[in-house]
């Protein structure tokens, strides 16, 4: 069975109980925090922690692709199973915040190969139109499975006391997870039938705009995470219920699913984007709970303008770029944003500035995208492209610059420790001298 009726039932059936598990794990874990009277503080914290490890494993992954490209299908069942089981235990341990702060800091880090894998054992099995088709039904599926698993959560949150209502969601859910991990066991290693082919020559272009692609969804999402990070906190300060607070994952669910059919084409993604920015600040000057069902239906609506803009330039270069870098980059973005949320966040008690800095940061991703993309510039192409160069090199020396000061540091650090121990072991030496004399 070749990428046949077979697999794409099999790619369906993972793709809808992964939804529902994403669906209920994710978007319960900050709400449930927050009603768990975790400080705003120490929530971005926790996500600290986790966007620092998922960096690290996705920059291993990047710079060894070694790590993913082989052995893919137990690989991936192996991390696609793990991941699910790390994630059931958290609100089991919301009352030890150490504890949670590793599992959950595990159970983000392992979801960034889990991702890349699931990406390239589609790319394996499928290739053109069985490719579009297949990418199609998992969407759709998908998007079912998340409204099922929203309506779920909330429905769990009405009417279960906490924390009982955190422990059924979450076993529920991992539950749900693991069948579609059983998918992929009976899923059959023959599919992987395709080679992960890769010019080894880039040009300069497709460098230009991997970078500001990469920039562009990096600021789009450190505004999302920002927003999902703080939105939980001021609903609570207006004594909103907790099962309201999760209806915004149902809200979001439905605008997700009209996204994709409202905006299409590089324009349109511009427009969902600078309605997205826009609808970022408003949301801390509406005081009426419900009215945040809207806004969370708006944002989903619109983040695809974000979305949209990274996968087509990605897929359009796919032969370039490689399947594993294309899916680490899109995979890696997102901790990235994470980490520059919560580290904004931390030092922030203010709810205005948190909502007002994620409209900036999307906003500055929109300025990119109408200045150094050409694609989607309003500007003429050959002066975009000047924007894009000047964009990549800030982005290149920034990078050589960060990553030259961690080695310094590093080696620092290591050269104190040897310092330190050695002295130690001196003195010991000499203590133990001074006594036996």
């Amino acid at each position: 069975m070749r990428g046949g009726d077979g697999c794409r039932i099999l790619m369906a059936v993972e793709a809808f109980f992964s939804s529902f598990y994403v669906v209920i794990t994710r978007n319960l874990f900050i709400p449930m925090l927050t009603y768990q009277n975790y400080p705003l503080y120490l929530i971005f914290y926790v996500n600290l922690a986790a966007a620092l490890l998922s960096i690290l494993i996705s920059y291993l992954i990047y710079a060894r692709s070694s790590l993913v490209s082989s052995s893919v299908r137990v690989r991936l069942l192996i991390m696609h199973a793990c991941e699910r089981v790390f994630w059931m235990i958290l609100p089991f341990i919301v009352g030890f915040p150490n504890l949670l702060l590793v599992i959950y800091a595990l159970s983000q880090a392992i979801a960034v190969p889990v991702s890349i894998l699931m990406n390239l054992a589609v790319f394996l099995s499928f290739r053109n139109g069985e490719l579009v088709d297949v990418n199609i039904l998992r969407s759709a599926v998908g998007s079912a499975a998340s409204i099922l698993g929203s309506l779920f959560i909330v429905y769990t949150t009405a009417t279960v006391k906490a924390p009982d209502s955190y422990y059924i969601s979450y076993v529920s859910g991992a539950l749900m997870g693991l069948v579609a991990s059983l998918s992929l066991l009976l899923y059959p290693s023959n599919a992987l039938r395709y080679s992960i082919h890769q010019d080894k020559l880039k040009s300069e272009d497709v460098e230009v705009r991997k970078v500001n692609v990469f920039i562009m969804l990096i600021f789009s999402l450190a505004g999302a995470n920002l927003v999902g990070l703080g939105w939980p906190s001021l609903l609570k300060k207006m004594d909103t219920p907790l099962y309201l607070v999760t209806a915004l994952g149902l809200a979001g669910s439905f605008g997700g699913i009209i996204g994709p059919y409202l905006w299409r084409g590089f324009k349109k993604y511009v427009y969902a984007m600078a309605i997205n920015s826009i609808t970022t600040l408003l949301i801390f000057f509406t005081s009426w709970p419900p009215a945040h069902l809207g806004y969370s239906a708006i944002l989903s609506m619109s983040f695809v303008g974000f979305n949209f803009i990274a996968l087509s330039i990605y897929s359009k270069y796919i032969v370039s770029l490689g399947v594993v870098e294309a899916s680490t980059l899109l995979a890696a973005a997102n901790p990235i944003g994470l980490l520059i949320a919560s580290l904004t966040g931390m030092y922030m008690d203010n709810l205005l500035l948190i909502f007002l800095l994620a409209s900036i940061y999307k906003l500055l991703a929109l300025i990119i995208s109408l200045l150094a993309i050409p694609e989607s510039a309003i500007i003429p192409v050959k002066t975009a492209y000047g924007y894009g160069r000047l964009i990549y090199s800030i982005g290149v020396i920034g990078y050589t610059f960060t990553m030259e000061t961690s080695r310094q540091a590093i080696r620092l650090t290591l050269q104190l420790l040897a310092l330190t121990t050695l002295i130690t072991v001196l003195y010991l030496i000499y203590r133990l001298a001074n006594i036996l004399v």
